[in-house]
């Protein structure tokens, strides 16, 4: 075997990286919104004088996530997952990135939806298309393994916001979230592709 062939070998396969960034996109996306929801809870209270209750509301919003399900499903299967995840994520990092200047409780509702009509194509859509298609044969495993992230999200995100509300204030907690979401959008359309090329059909084959 030549050092090209040896290299070819050695190269860590694509379906790794993508599973990574729907590993990180899934955590980032329920670590925010259902695990470290309520450390913003107590100072927005204090700031706009908005009642736990009003502040709380906004979780229904969930709901959107799923009655936007069957379009985003639909878009995805003409035209692919990453242009949904993409979506998805912009609309995320558009929602913590506007939160610092918001001023009314309208505002925070209107962000809080925008946030969760991309709650599902940041999730669990992208990769039940994507793992199926690069894993074809342990495709349960992987995908067992990609939904890891949904708790992982809760073992990270929590402490990190902690610390930055901690050294600066809820704006620059909201501030952490979008650079983090605008990280992983970035990563996730280098690694990700729609389906392996020619070189690499056989090792999804395998996979």
């Amino acid at each position: 075997m030549d050092i090209v062939s040896r290299l070819r070998a050695r190269r860590i396969y694509r379906g790794w990286f993508i599973v990574s960034a729907l590993f990180m996109a899934s955590g980032l996306t329920i670590g925010s919104s259902q695990y470290a929801f309520g450390l913003f809870v107590g100072p927005l209270e204090e700031t706009f004088g908005w009642s736990r209750t009003q502040i709380s509301a906004s979780l229904s919003f969930t709901a959107v996530g799923s009655l936007v399900a069957p379009l985003l499903g639909r878009f995805m299967d003409r035209h692919g997952a990453r242009p949904v995840l993409a979506f998805s994520l912009a609309l995320i990092f558009l929602s913590f990135a506007l939160r610092p200047m918001m001023s009314e409780l309208w505002h925070w509702y209107a962000l809080s939806l925008l946030q969760f009509v991309g709650y599902t194509g940041a999730t669990i859509l992208p990769a039940g298309r994507l793992i199926g298609i690069w894993f074809r044969r342990t495709r349960r495993r992987v995908m067992g393994i990609t939904l890891l992230g949904n708790n992982f999200g809760g073992l990270w995100v929590p402490p990190v916001l902690a610390v930055t509300l901690s050294m600066f204030s809820w704006r620059g907690g909201y501030v952490v979230l979008a650079i983090l979401t605008a990280l992983i959008l970035i990563y996730a359309m280098i690694v990700l592709r729609e389906y392996p090329r020619s070189d690499e059909t056989d090792a999804a084959d395998t996979r």
